[in-house]
Formats: C-alpha cells, sequence, structure tokens
C-alpha cells in the first residue's frame, strides 16, 4: 500500500474515532487549543467557500469541457 492509498483511509478513521466524523467538533479542538490563528482561520473559510463553489459547479456543469476551478482544491494545502 502506498503513502496516498494509506492516508485517507487512516485519516477517516482518526477523523472518525476522535471526533465523531464532525468537522465543527474538529475545528473547535483546535480553536479551544489556541491552534488557529486569525490568518488559518481566513484560510479556512476561503478553502470551504472555493470547495463548495466547485461541488456546486460540479452539479450543474457535467460535460467535458467544463472546469469548476483554476486550481483543484487539493492544492490548497500542499507545502504545508
Amino acid at each position: 500500500m502506498t503513502r496516498n492509498e494509506y492516508l485517507p483511509a487512516e485519516s477517516k478513521s482518526v477523523w472518525h474515532r476522535l471526533f465523531g466524523g464532525s468537522p465543527r467538533s474538529f475545528v473547535a479542538a483546535l480553536a479551544e487549543t489556541d491552534t488557529l490563528t486569525d490568518a488559518d482561520i481566513d484560510e479556512l473559510a476561503a478553502y470551504l467557500e472555493e470547495l463548495k463553489k466547485e461541488r456546486q459547479a460540479s452539479k450543474i456543469c457535467r460535460g467535458e469541457h467544463c472546469s469548476p476551478a483554476n486550481v483543484p482544491v487539493s492544492a490548497w494545502f500542499q507545502g504545508r
């Protein structure tokens, strides 16, 4: 199994074990420990807004020549 195959499955397992699969619980845990900076919050908000737009675009546009965004969401946090 490669790292790229392992990480999504393990991440999902940890996510459910520690936070019951709740994004709000995860972010709340970060906030309660003062882990999130204002810049982090802004970055997360921008990321979530872009993700929302991509999902909405993919529901509307299913043709070969449609591209929901210039930059894939997966590229947002690379190198962090």
